[in-house]
């Protein structure tokens, strides 16, 4: 059976299969375009369903972590004659048990993790499976739009091990690249890009909206670093190179709303520039008692040349209320030498 015969016969039994849920056609489309551009030897899936049907002719050697449970996700699957039965192998039972169990005789040119959604078993598949997965191997995650799996979607988005294909619907597809396999059994969160992001230096954004609405009540707030400077609100001359990026570094809260600021607004010689408040800040959190502060941080990056020789000024805007509001905290005059 070729490929488009196999896709629309799967499409057509696949909602009576099992009571588990199923892939709508455009995504069972998408499988079959992914899968079938390079040669898939070894290749597994947590869950079983229409997909493993589809595994069975499109891999060489098929195995299947699920459990049936009475939903017929497997039992259903085994009685069906499109099963290419000699290429696909069950492993029952809980991938929460049976993944660390597995021995993986061969690198995988294909993973689909759609099995337990509750947290952390989507993270203990990814953990089990992808120290396996060969460079331009194919890794499918389901159900990105459920927050457990949001998590997992959005590490794998950012990782370099990993390069976003396309996402049908709540179904992503990403390729293994060539970066080195992150070591399993060690450390180094701070390589990692889904956490140095975070603390990465973001670029400033102009401000093309309406300014929010001024008031007058204080919130706590704080600058850091301003360029070379520390602690430059209590620096009685700040000078700064004209011809460098200049980092702006500090932390605000929305204490009303015991909350982060919603972003802060750096207002350099009268031009509104905005950026993100996400950057973690575990020491502000604690001085407040708090968690709920604990991303209150920003570092903001002026790109090179934004500066002028001679004097300036900036206002900090902590904004806040959904980003309805600003209080002014503070303005620093400075000199770009």
């Amino acid at each position: 059976m070729d490929a488009r015969a196999l896709l629309a016969e799967v499409v057509r039994i696949a909602p009576g299969l099992h009571h588990a849920g199923t892939f709508s056609a455009a995504t069972f489309e998408a499988i079959v375009r992914h899968a079938s551009a390079a040669p898939v030897h070894h290749s597994v899936e947590t869950g079983s369903g229409a997909s493993t049907i589809l595994f069975s002719h499109l891999s060489d050697d098929h195995t299947v972590f699920a459990v049936d449970d009475g939903t017929g996700s497997i039992r259903s699957i085994e009685a069906l004659s499109l099963l290419r039965r000699d290429a696909v192998r069950f492993v029952e039972g809980p991938t929460q048990l049976t993944l660390p169990r597995h021995t993986f005789a061969h690198p995988l040119q294909l993973a689909l993790i759609d099995g337990p959604h509750g947290y952390p078993f989507p993270d203990l598949e990814y953990y089990y499976l992808y120290p396996h997965l060969a460079p331009g191997a194919l890794l499918i995650v389901d159900d990105i739009q459920i927050p457990t799996i949001t998590n997992l979607f959005d590490f794998l988005s950012a990782d370099e091990m990993f390069d976003l294909q396309e996402v049908v619907e709540t179904t992503a597809f990403f390729r293994r690249t060539d970066a080195q396999t992150f070591p399993p059994t060690g450390d180094g969160w701070w390589i990692q890009r889904y956490n140095q992001r975070v603390f990465e230096c973001t670029a400033v954004e102009l401000l093309q909206e309406a300014p929010a609405e001024r008031i007058d009540t204080p919130t706590p707030f704080y600058l850091d670093q301003f360029g070379p400077v520390t602690n430059p609100l209590v620096t009685a001359r700040v000078h700064v190179p004209h011809d460098e990026e200049l980092i702006v570094s500090g932390w605000a809260i929305d204490a009303l709303r015991r909350r982060p600021a919603a972003a802060v607004d750096l207002v350099l010689d009268g031009t509104s520039y905005r950026t993100a408040v996400r950057v973690p800040r575990a020491d502000v959190a604690a001085a407040y008692g708090d968690r709920a502060y604990f991303r209150c941080g920003f570092n903001a990056r002026f790109a090179q040349g934004m500066l002028s020789r001679g004097e300036h000024e900036l206002e900090l805007r902590v904004v806040m209320n959904g980003e309805r509001e600003y209080y002014s905290a503070a303005r620093l005059r400075f000199e770009a030498i």
